[in-house]
C-alpha cells in the first residue's frame, strides 16, 4: 500500500485525483445550496426522492469532472515524465488546475442564480439571453458581476500559484516506464468512462434526471455545465433532430392522420395546401363581422395571480383588481396554458398557432421569416391593419422582422411613442405603452387587429413612483408584487380612456399572458404554464361574464378569435375555437425548455414526455394545478396512456415536420 500510495503522489496522478475531490465536491455543495434555497418550491417532492436527485445527479457530476481532467491526462500523454521538473511545464499544469477551479466556481454561481429566476440549470437560453444590452444591464446591477468576475481573477491567481509552490512539486525521480504506463491506463480508462456516465453502448444524456414528475427535481438532478453542454450540442450543432430526443415517434403520415383527428371539427374541412396535410377551410357558421381586435399579452402573469377566478397567492388579495373587474364581465377560460415558457414561444402559439419547437424558438429562426401562417397573415387579406404596440426595441427577440415579413404592417416601437415618461431596462412603462396605443387606435380608418405585449411585469421590476400603493412592502418578493400591481393598475387606465374612445364599442379585447414569471413561475409543470384568457367585448358578446372550464392553450386563441369575427377562413393552426367545439375534444400541448412535453386533454388526462425517456406516466389533472398519479393497474390506464402518448407525440412530430418541410 505505501508503494502505491508513494507512486499515486507523483505529479502525474496526485494532481488528477485532488482536482477530481475538489470538483465532486464543489458540485454537491452547489447543488445544497440550490435546494437549500429554493426548497419550498419542492414541495410536491418527498425526501427519498431529493436523496435519489443527489445521488444520480453524482453521475452528472463525474461526466463533467471527468470532461475537465482530460486535457490534462492528454498532456501526459503526449508530454514525457522528464518534463516534470521543468517550471514551465508545472506552470501551465498550474495555471490550468486554477482555471478550472475558478471557471467552475463562477460557473456554479451563475448556475445557481439561474435556478432561483428560471428554475432550469444553464440552459439554450443562456446563448439567446446574451444577445441583448438588459441582460448586462441586469447583471450588473443585480447580480454583481464585475466583483464576482474581479474575485475569480484573483482566485484563479491565487490557486495558480499555490498548485505550483505547494501541490505541482517537481519529483526528486521520474517514475519508471511501467508504473507510468500503468497509472496511465488506469487514470484514462477512468476518464473515459466518467466522460460517458455509463458502461452501456451510448453515453449518459438527460434522461436519467427524469426518475419522477416533477421538472424542477429533474432539474437539481442536472448539473449546470453538464446540461449547458447539452443545451449548445442541440441548439448550435444537432439543430434538435426529435428522433434522438423523443422514443416511439410515428411515421409523419401516421402523425398527421393523428393530428387531423385531435383538430379537426364540425366546421373544418382538410384540403391539403401546398403538402401540409393539416390545411383547412373553416366555416365559422357565422356571419362575418370586420370587429377591430385588440390581443393584450401580460408579461409572465400567471393565473394565479388572479384572484377571483382561482386561488389567492397565499394570503394576498386583490392584486390585480383592475382585471378581476374585467373578468368579471368577459368570457375567462379557466384552464388556458401557454405552450412554452419564454415569449418568443408564446409569439409561436399566440400569433402562430403553432405549438413551437424545441431548441430557439421559430419566431427567432431565419427559416420562419415569411414563410409562417399567422392571425396577421390572414386579417391582413381581410383588409385589417395589422399593427404590433411595444414598448422596447424593433430587434429584441427578432420580433419586428418574424411579424413585419408574416403579416403584420404597422408598428409603434419605442422611438415612435408621443409619451415617455418612465423606462426600465427593457422599455418604457406600461403607462407609455397602453397611451401610445389608444393613440394609434383613434387614428384607424379601417378595421384593425393590434398586438400588445406589456413589460412591467419583467426582471428588473422598476415601477414608477406615485402610481400605485404597495400592498405588501414586508414580502419577500415585493418589487415583483409591486410590478404586478403597476401594471395592472396601467391596464385600468387603458380601459378607463377606451370607454369613452370611438373604437370601443366595435373592438373584442382580448386578455392573455405570455408564460409563466415571477415567483410563482417555479411551480410544479403544469402548473407553471397556467396563464389568464379573457374575452372582453360588452358591446359585441354582453356584459355578463361567464367562466368555462375546457382545457385550452394559446394555439386555440387565434380560431377563437376567428371565430368571433365569423365567415371562413384557411389555416393550419394547432388548434380551434373554445366556442364551437366540446369540452372533450379540449386539448393542451405544452413543452419547457429542456424538452419535457405535457398533453392535457378534455377529459383532463394528463401525460408526461420526457427526452430520452422510455417509459411515460399518466395523470388526472385537477383544476388549477394539481396532478394526481393514476396507478398502473386502474382501469384503462394502459390504453389511456399509449394513446395520450401517441397524441402528444403525433403533434410534436407533424409540428416538427411541417416547420422543416416549409409547409406552415
Amino acid at each position: 500500500m505505501h508503494w502505491i500510495w508513494r507512486h499515486v503522489k507523483h505529479i502525474r496522478y496526485e494532481i488528477i485525483i485532488l482536482l477530481f475531490v475538489v470538483l465532486m465536491t464543489l458540485f454537491f455543495l452547489q447543488r445544497m445550496a440550490v435546494y437549500l434555497s429554493a426548497w419550498e418550491n419542492f414541495y410536491d417532492c418527498d425526501m427519498s426522492g431529493i436523496i435519489t436527485s443527489f445521488i444520480v445527479g453524482m453521475r452528472f457530476d463525474l461526466v463533467v469532472a471527468a470532461m475537465l481532467l482530460a486535457p490534462i491526462s492528454l498532456v501526459f500523454l503526449f508530454i514525457p515524465p522528464s518534463f516534470d521538473r521543468h517550471p514551465l511545464f508545472r506552470s501551465l499544469i498550474a495555471a490550468y488546475a486554477g482555471f478550472i477551479l475558478v471557471m467552475v466556481l463562477f460557473v456554479c454561481i451563475a448556475d445557481y442564480f439561474f435556478f432561483l429566476e428560471f428554475g432550469s440549470r444553464l440552459n439554450g437560453n443562456v446563448i439567446q439571453y446574451f444577445h441583448y444590452d438588459y441582460i448586462i444591464k441586469i447583471l450588473v446591477h443585480d447580480f454583481y458581476i464585475i466583483p464576482i468576475l474581479i474575485g475569480c481573477f484573483w482566485t484563479f491567481c491565487g490557486l495558480s500559484v499555490f498548485f505550483y509552490k505547494k501541490i505541482i512539486l517537481p519529483p526528486d525521480l521520474p517514475p519508471s516506464w511501467v508504473v507510468n504506463l500503468v497509472g496511465f491506463l488506469t487514470i484514462n480508462i477512468m476518464l473515459f468512462i466518467g466522460i460517458r456516465g455509463t458502461l452501456g453502448p451510448m453515453p449518459i444524456n438527460t434522461g436519467p434526471a427524469y426518475f419522477s414528475q416533477s421538472n424542477l427535481l429533474a432539474q437539481l438532478t442536472l448539473n449546470g455545465i453538464f446540461a449547458f453542454r447539452e443545451a449548445f450540442w442541440s441548439n448550435i450543432i444537432s439543430n434538435w433532430d426529435i428522433d434522438q430526443f423523443y422514443y416511439r415517434l410515428p411515421q409523419e403520415d401516421m402523425a398527421f392522420n393523428q393530428v387531423k383527428k385531435i383538430l379537426q371539427t364540425p366546421q373544418d374541412q382538410f384540403v391539403n395546401r401546398n403538402g401540409n396535410p393539416l390545411w383547412r377551410m373553416t366555416d365559422t357558421g357565422r356571419e362575418r363581422k370586420n370587429y377591430n381586435v385588440v390581443l393584450i399579452i401580460l408579461e409572465s402573469t400567471c393565473r394565479s395571480y388572479i384572484e377571483p377566478v382561482g386561488e389567492p397567492v397565499g394570503k394576498m388579495q386583490k392584486l390585480t383588481p383592475n382585471l378581476n373587474r374585467l373578468a368579471s364581465h368577459s368570457l375567462f377560460m379557466n384552464n388556458c396554458f401557454s405552450v412554452g415558457t419564454r415569449t418568443t414561444r408564446s409569439f409561436s402559439g399566440l400569433i402562430a398557432g403553432f405549438p413551437d419547437l424545441h431548441g430557439p424558438s421559430i419566431t427567432i429562426r431565419e427559416a420562419s421569416v415569411g414563410n409562417t401562417l399567422t392571425i396577421g397573415t390572414i386579417l391582413k387579406d381581410r383588409g385589417y391593419n395589422t399593427i404590433f404596440v411595444y414598448a422596447g426595441q424593433p430587434y429584441y427577440d427578432h420580433r419586428q422582422s418574424f411579424l413585419a415579413s408574416n403579416g403584420f404592417t404597422s408598428f409603434v416601437f419605442e422611438n415612435k411613442f408621443p409619451e415617455k415618461t418612465f423606462r426600465n431596462h427593457l422599455g418604457w412603462c406600461d403607462e407609455d405603452l397602453f397611451m401610445a396605443a389608444h393613440k394609434t387606435f383613434t387614428e384607424q380608418k379601417k378595421p384593425f387587429f393590434a398586438v400588445l405585449l406589456t413589460l412591467a411585469f419583467h426582471r428588473d421590476y422598476i415601477v414608477p413612483e406615485g402610481k400605485i400603493h404597495p400592498a405588501y412592502t414586508d414580502h419577500p418578493h415585493s418589487d415583483q408584487i409591486n410590478a404586478l400591481q403597476y401594471g395592472d393598475w396601467a391596464l385600468g387606465q387603458f380601459f378607463e380612456k377606451a370607454r369613452h374612445s370611438n373604437y370601443f364599442d366595435n373592438t373584442i379585447f382580448v386578455i392573455t399572458a405570455d408564460n409563466c414569471g415571477g415567483f410563482l413561475s417555479l411551480r410544479p409543470e403544469p402548473t407553471g404554464h397556467h396563464i389568464p384568457f379573457l374575452i372582453y367585448a360588452p358591446a359585441i358578446i354582453g356584459e355578463k361574464g361567464k367562466s368555462l372550464s375546457q382545457i385550452c392553450s394559446q394555439t386555440d386563441i387565434a380560431p377563437t378569435i376567428m371565430d368571433l369575427l365569423g365567415g371562413k377562413y384557411e389555416h393550419s393552426f394547432f388548434g380551434s375555437s373554445v366556442l364551437s367545439r366540446s369540452d372533450e375534444q379540449g386539448m393542451a400541448l405544452l413543452q419547457n425548455t429542456e424538452g419535457v412535453l405535457w398533453l392535457i386533454d378534455g377529459k383532463k388526462y394528463a401525460v408526461r414526455v420526457a427526452p430520452h425517456q422510455k417509459t411515460t406516466q399518466l395523470y388526472r389533472f385537477q383544476s388549477p394545478g394539481k396532478l394526481i398519479a393514476l396507478e398502473q393497474n386502474t382501469l384503462g390506464y394502459q390504453k389511456i396512456r399509449a394513446d395520450m402518448e401517441n397524441d402528444c407525440l403525433s403533434l410534436i412530430q407533424s409540428a416538427y415536420c411541417l416547420y422543416h418541410h416549409h409547409s406552415r
